[in-house]
């Protein structure tokens, strides 16, 4: 029998290619099911709704290393970059302890299709051929890790990664219409929508985690409520002048930082990163990406048109990103749910297989998954 074909879209893809197309999040998502659903697939989703579960798991995960509750030290560093966590693997193995166990996004939502999905629909999870739509072309990588790989179903998480530039050269090769494509409808399931249509999900142009973190890590051991959280440039060592891939955050108490949280993009911040982590690191939290201005500015985001500038496109990236109406993870009943129930809280025998990973050194690539665009 033919595979049930899956499709998973990650907000920030779903950004560029709406300022692509001059089209608002929605619409271009919905356009998106029009598209993909042409090509043979049966549901299409949109990875803010793992997001969220990501995020609740990692700031469960932080305050259980504060308090020290779990065998795993601070700083705790953000896992959803693949390149990053690739490079700690390879050239920095004594770090990878910090890295957060909980898993990114899109392989949680690899894991909700494979098995909560497949099993609501009454099918083996080897029957769902699931396909991505990711930022980042180091989500390929990440998909094609070992940790990633069921032995006993053989088949992976997510089988296929496509970049938003990917899903463009689908549309233009095919002499798609994307404008003239109807607009589906939009599945709750999986997806973050509202009663009245519209997308949701959490800020940050990198995922979110530092904030999110530091909002539940102020309330849970502190008892601060805080609000939105601002994240200021730092100077650059031996500069007057600011770095914004470098922009940090703190919480005080009684006159003492008792939180002190980073953003870091760009390997050059990691480099100095690595080296505070053999000495001493100011932080508790970093969220890591390799790429500056983080994920919004991913390797397998659309390209500037001609005579368009990269800021000019990244900016139009962004307004639509951020033009999604934002959302805490909290307010998501269907998420709150799966997260109960299936991965039933954050360190139970279950969330170990469906909401951890574990890192390991490696001496050479690992081998990525082959993509093809006529699928």
């Amino acid at each position: 029998a033919a595979a049930t074909v899956v499709v998973s879209i990650e907000p920030r893809s779903g950004a560029s290619l709406a300022a692509r197309f001059r089209r608002t999040a929605r619409k271009t998502h919905a356009k998106l099911m029009t598209l993909f659903k042409q090509l043979g697939v049966a549901h299409g989703f949109e990875t803010s709704f793992s997001r969220g579960l990501s995020l609740m798991g990692s700031a469960a995960e932080f305050v259980a290393r504060y308090r020290r509750q779990i065998d795993a030290p601070l700083p705790m560093l953000a896992s959803a970059c693949p390149g990053w966590v690739c490079y700690a693997e390879k050239k920095e193995a004594g770090i990878l302890p910090y890295i957060s166990s909980t898993k990114s996004p899109q392989q949680i939502m690899g894991t909700i299709v494979k098995y909560r999905l497949a099993k609501r629909l009454g099918i083996s999870p080897v029957s769902i051929y699931h396909a991505t739509v990711m930022p980042c072309y180091d989500k390929k990588l990440e998909a094609s890790r070992d940790d990633f790989y069921n032995d006993i179903y053989s088949t992976r998480d997510v089988d296929c990664v496509l970049t938003s530039g990917e899903v463009l050269d689908i549309v233009n090769q095919r002499g798609i219409d994307f404008a003239a494509l109807p607009e589906s409808p939009i599945e709750p399931l999986l997806t973050n929508v509202s009663d009245t249509g519209e997308l949701f999900g959490a800020t940050g142009g990198s995922g979110g985690y530092a904030e999110y973190i530091f909002r539940r890590a102020a309330k849970e051991l502190f008892d601060v409520e805080v609000g939105a959280v601002e994240f200021k440039p730092k100077e650059r060592r031996g500069s007057t002048r600011s770095d914004p891939d470098l922009r940090v955050a703190s919480l005080e108490v009684d006159g003492k930082t008792v939180l002190s949280f980073a953003i870091m993009n760009g390997f050059k911040n990691i480099s100095n990163l690595v080296r505070t982590l053999k000495t001493t690191c100011p932080y508790q939290f970093v969220e890591v990406m390799a790429c500056a201005a983080g994920c919004l500015n991913g390797g397998g985001q659309i390209r500037p048109q001609s005579g368009e500038a990269p800021r000019e496109q990244l900016a139009r990236v962004e307004a639509v990103y951020r033009s999604i109406q934002a959302a805490s993870p909290e307010d998501n009943a269907a998420a709150q749910e799966l997260y109960r129930e299936w991965f039933d809280g954050c360190f139970s025998p279950d969330s170990r297989t469906n909401l951890h990973t574990q890192y390991h050194a490696r001496e050479h690539l690992i081998t990525t998954l082959t993509v093809a665009s006529d699928w």
